[in-house]
């Protein structure tokens, strides 16, 4: 059938091995002959194909090549090289495997977990402490903010982040993730290194200094408005309302059902909210993201509050 992989597979059926080999072997398979075999079709035991389909120069399997032996002294002076006081490896967890995972409700719920265990000894060295928040500086100066915790459970200069995190950087829409967003781990690694056997790129162990965060940097990959004493005036666009609420936000109005948008669509269309994010509201922890003069800029307000959605 055009446009499916049943032509490609009747090929490779007809010219391997077993196949018919295009009616030379009238006994050999094809493509209807295997649809037909409701239970299989049994080629008997495996044979070997060696020497003959080997391509070295020996004819033999050659576990140590010239060019791998050759090639063993980079890797022997990397493993000579003085070992970093601190390096960074990743981690997976159960509910959060992949950046996705991240953003359903049902699983991002709970403790956090993008945080980076530190043995106790690196702790007390570095001077961070459990639950507190501490910046982690790549061999580049690129740092990042993360929530520390003090564990065991990790060799002494050896730190542990879990990879996949970061939802709060520009053009990542996961509502949910982004009211959390961890850290971003690969913001720490050297794009140009790579593994001296491999030459896969280096993804874990990259060396990385430890340091307390200061007062006046962002809290735990979370970027949240640190004003105390000015109010930040911001114009939304939203729908119509079916009907005010009282909101820590002073004038958000929840948003018009399907129903009243559709009787709305014809008259004012969408109305202009002017609202005032009071300080005290900020201080709550309920603001995420920075709340800008245009819709643009404008991302999320989260809480326990029905009327607080997505900008």
């Amino acid at each position: 059938m055009p446009g499916t992989p049943a032509p490609l597979l009747d090929l490779a059926l007809r010219g391997g091995p077993y196949g018919d080999q295009f009616g030379r072997r009238p006994d050999g398979l094809t493509l209807e002959k295997v649809k037909a075999a409701a239970h299989g079709i049994d080629l008997g035991p495996l044979e070997s194909r060696v020497p003959e389909v080997l391509r070295t120069p020996s004819g033999k399997i050659e576990l140590a090549p010239a060019l791998f032996l050759e090639d063993l002294k980079h890797a022997e002076a990397d493993l000579a090289a003085p070992a970093p006081d601190l390096v960074v490896i990743g981690r997976r967890d159960l509910r959060s495997n992949n950046s996705w995972m991240h953003n359903p409700p049902v699983l991002a719920k709970g403790p956090r977990r993008c945080t980076a265990l530190v043995h106790p000894a690196d702790a007390a060295r570095c001077g961070v402490t459990d639950a507190g928040s501490a910046r982690l500086i790549g061999a580049s100066g690129h740092a990042i903010t993360v929530e520390v915790k003090v564990s065991d459970e990790v060799m002494p200069g050896v730190i542990s982040l879990p990879h996949g995190w970061g939802h709060d950087l520009p053009g990542i829409h996961l509502e949910v993730a982004a009211r959390r967003p961890g850290a971003n781990l690969n913001a720490l690694l050297d794009e140009n290194l790579r593994d001296p056997l491999s030459g896969n790129a280096v993804l874990s162990g990259a060396p990385v200094r430890l340091e307390p965060e200061t007062p006046d940097q962002e809290r735990i990959g979370i970027r949240r408005q640190n004003v105390r004493s000015a109010t930040l005036p911001t114009t939304l666009t939203w729908s119509p309302a079916r009907k005010p609420s009282r909101s820590p936000v002073e004038g958000l109005r929840r948003p018009a059902s399907p129903k009243e948008r559709l009787a709305n669509s014809s008259g004012c269309g969408r109305s202009m909210v002017r609202v005032q994010v009071e300080s005290a509201y900020q201080q709550s922890g309920n603001l995420s993201r920075a709340v800008g003069p245009d819709r643009a800029d404008v991302r999320y307000l989260f809480s326990s509050h029905p009327a607080h959605r997505r900008l």
